[in-house]
């Protein structure tokens, strides 16, 4: 369990293409998580539900990673899915790329 969970300000983040690439569209819709940074091994994102261990989990399955989790406002966090994956699917994905 992560128990010193630190706040972040999504603002303060540079969203660049490989870091959006860390989280798919679909999984950051789902799961309402943000990518905030990599590093070797790991990855660090930003969620509303930080103290929620089921979710963290079910993460950790799904990217396939170990994750450093920060806390995030949940209204933000809405807003950076829209402004960068889109608001579906169909969208065009600045995080994404086509076949």
């Amino acid at each position: 369990m992560h128990f010193n969970i630190q706040k972040i300000d999504l603002a303060r983040i540079q969203f660049t293409a490989q870091l959006l690439r860390c989280i798919p569209a679909t999984t950051a819709r789902l799961y309402h998580v943000m990518p905030v940074s990599e590093g070797q091994g790991f990855l660090s994102i930003a969620s509303a539900d930080a103290y929620d261990p089921r979710v963290i989990d079910e993460l950790t399955f799904v990217l396939e990673r170990e994750l450093e989790i920060r806390l995030a406002d949940r209204q933000q966090i809405a807003e950076y899915i829209q402004r960068y994956y889109g608001r579906n699917d169909g969208d065009n994905l600045q995080g994404e790329t086509t076949a």
